[in-house]
């Protein structure tokens, strides 16, 4: 929650590459999954823009919760052209069904969202999933 001691970065987190931070979550009247936009796209963070505007072109997606704010994120970071990945082992789903984590991976994998371990993506591995090819995700 905005302005408490849990919505604070790490106290041990090193902030010297650090140049930006986005906010999500600032309209009290809509929700906000994705870290790129509100729920209804009516309010950008600003953070797609500007990776933009960096010249990204390759996104790597990976948090709490893998049905809930991990797959908005990969999803508007698809729709926005970005190569984008999961890294799956660096993520969990709240899982209120059974298999909504799951089924979350399979909606990422429709926009064509690949899946990548923690330990490969520094050596960018990760092979984007397509419609129809067979693979885990």
């Amino acid at each position: 929650m905005q302005g408490t001691r849990g919505a604070e970065l790490a106290a041990g987190l090193n902030r010297d590459r650090i140049t930006n931070i986005f906010q999500k979550g600032t309209d009290a009247g809509i929700d906000s999954y994705s870290g790129l936009f509100d729920n209804g796209h009516h309010k950008s963070t600003g953070m797609g823009e500007w990776l933009k505007a960096q010249r990204v072109t390759e996104v790597f997606v990976c948090g709490l919760a893998t049905d809930y704010c991990v797959k908005f994120t990969a999803l508007d970071a698809a729709k926005m052209a970005f190569k984008t990945h999961l890294i799956a082992d660096a993520s969990r789903g709240v899982n209120l069904l059974p298999d909504d984590a799951k089924n979350a991976i399979e909606e990422m994998k429709l926009w064509h969202a690949s899946s990548t371990a923690r330990h490969l993506v520094g050596r960018r591995r990760a092979h984007p999933l397509h419609r129809g090819q067979s693979g885990k995700l």
